[in-house]
C-alpha cells in the first residue's frame, strides 16, 4: 500500500513518505471524500497531539473528519506552526502557553501563531511553502528544537548543541550557524523554547 500524504515537513507541507514519525496532530479537514488532500489548512487551531489517548482509534483520512497528520518529532511540528493540544496534552499545552508568555489564552496563542507562520495573502489552497513566513535568524535562536533555513535552502534543526540537516529519517551532518538565512520556527515557539519549554522528543540521533 502506498504511503498517504500525511507526513509533515518543517515548512508545513504534506508528503507521502514511509516515515510517519512519532508525533501526531491536525489543522482541520484537509482532504475530500475521495481522500485527496485539497487544502493546506482549515482554521487557525493547529495542534500537536498524543498518538494514543484514552484508547481512541480513528482513520487517518476519515470522511467528514479531520486529517490526521504525522511529524518526525515535536520540533518539526512546532516549526510547521503547531502547538500542543489542550485536551490530550494539557500539561504540555499549559507549559507552552506560560513559557511563550502569550497574554490572552489559547485564542490569542492561535492568532499569534497564525500570523507568524503564514503571510497575509496566503490561501488554504496554495502551497504552504509559498505562503510561509521566514523570521530573522537572531542571536539566541540556537535553542534545542529550533528549525531554520540555510543559505542553500536546506532545513536544519538545532539538536544537542549543533545545527544539523533535517530529514524525515536520521538527521544529517552539522551546519555552520553563519549559513542560516531565517527561522521557520515561529517567534512565539522560539520564545517558549528559550524560556525552558522542551519538545517531548527533540531529535538527538544524527549521522556523523
Amino acid at each position: 500500500m502506498s504511503p498517504l500524504p500525511v507526513s509533515v515537513d518543517p515548512w508545513g507541507t504534506l508528503h507521502a513518505v514511509p516515515e510517519h514519525g512519532a508525533t501526531f496532530g491536525n489543522r482541520g479537514v484537509l482532504h475530500d471524500r475521495d481522500r485527496h488532500v485539497v487544502r493546506g489548512w482549515q482554521g487557525r487551531r493547529w495542534i500537536i497531539c498524543r498518538t494514543e489517548f484514552r484508547g481512541r482509534t480513528r482513520e487517518v483520512l476519515p470522511v467528514g473528519g479531520y486529517t490526521g497528520l504525522f511529524f518526525r518529532d515535536e520540533a518539526t511540528a512546532l516549526a510547521a506552526g503547531h502547538r500542543p493540544c489542550f485536551e490530550c496534552r494539557r500539561a504540555d499545552a499549559q507549559a507552552f502557553l506560560e513559557a511563550a508568555q502569550c497574554v490572552g489564552g489559547t485564542a490569542a496563542l492561535d492568532e499569534a501563531l497564525h500570523r507568524e507562520r503564514l503571510a497575509d495573502d496566503a490561501r488554504p489552497r496554495d502551497g504552504l511553502r509559498a505562503g510561509r513566513r521566514l523570521h530573522p535568524a537572531l542571536t539566541g535562536a540556537d535553542v534545542e528544537g529550533a528549525i531554520a533555513i540555510s543559505s542553500d535552502d536546506g532545513v536544519v534543526v538545532f539538536s544537542d548543541g549543533t545545527w544539523r540537516r533535517w530529514t524525515f529519517g536520521a538527521l544529517g551532518g552539522a551546519v555552520a550557524a553563519g549559513t542560516l538565512v531565517g527561522l521557520l520556527t515561529p517567534p512565539t515557539a522560539i520564545a517558549a523554547l528559550s524560556a525552558g519549554y522542551r519538545p517531548t522528543d527533540v531529535p538527538l540521533i544524527a549521522e556523523p
